[in-house]
């Protein structure tokens, strides 16, 4: 797998159009945590304010919250709308998520707080 994914991720910009074509059934998320989406976010927009207001976007549970949740990101910053809504919604949304993986985490703090844990026995042999 990992030859493959190194001659589509030469021809293609980046990992996630090569992941697409290798799994073209598999469903992408994006991590809105403070390392990922938001930290792309906050480049541009900084505040409170609208740190809150993404995450409210991101925790909408139904379709009608996230319109009215952008709505507000909308009053708030025109252009951190328009940002936002160049990110297809079911790969941060909660409401858009499929129900087939049985996961709506917003974020992977569960795997780093893991592998923090484990950074000594990660070096120690298996026996």
């Amino acid at each position: 797998m990992y030859m493959l994914l190194n001659i589509f991720t030469s021809n293609l910009q980046g990992l996630i159009p090569a992941v697409q074509q290798v799994f073209p059934e598999a469903e992408h998320r994006f991590c809105v945590s403070v390392r990922h989406l938001y930290q792309n976010f906050r480049v541009h927009f900084k505040g409170e304010i609208l740190k809150n207001q993404l995450w409210a976007c991101a925790k909408s549970s139904s379709i009608r919250s996230w319109n009215m949740n952008m709505e507000k990101m909308k009053e708030l910053n025109q252009d951190a709308y328009e940002w936002l809504e160049k990110i297809p919604p079911n790969t941060w949304v909660r409401a858009f998520f499929s129900t087939f993986p049985k996961c709506d985490i917003l974020l992977n703090n569960s795997c780093e707080v893991f592998n923090k844990y484990i950074l000594e026995a990660r070096e120690l042999p298996i026996l």
